[in-house]
């Protein structure tokens, strides 16, 4: 988690922080799929979040896109981040940080060298 790179340094810090991930305290999210489907121009995972030690069934939508060198999965996932404990003190408000929110992400996957 403290691998979060929202492309600002301020925002990392909270989102980081006790308040949202606490990465101090929970320095990994785990998703665990349970299975994939073919859904429009991508894939489906149904699987489980483990996120701040509170675990709930997510699906994630995603690409596989490879290249000659690797390989990307580009997706998206919807989760209210308050069942998970994702907003403590004043993030527990939604007027600043949404619930739901929508989750993007590249994972980029090498081959074992």
């Amino acid at each position: 988690m403290a691998s979060v790179d929202s492309k600002d340094k301020d925002r990392d810090n909270i989102i980081r922080g006790p308040d949202i991930f606490d990465s101090a305290h929970f320095p990994a999210a785990r998703y665990i799929t349970r299975s994939v489907a073919k859904s429009g121009n991508g894939c489906t995972a149904s699987g489980a979040l483990t996120l701040r030690d509170v675990t709930m069934d997510v699906a994630i939508s995603f690409q596989f896109i490879p290249t000659k060198e690797s390989a990307k999965l580009i997706g998206t996932a919807q989760l209210k981040r308050l069942n998970f404990g994702a907003g403590q003190d004043e993030w527990k408000s939604t007027e600043r940080a949404g619930d739901p929110v929508r989750i993007s992400f590249t994972l980029v996957l090498n081959p074992k060298q």
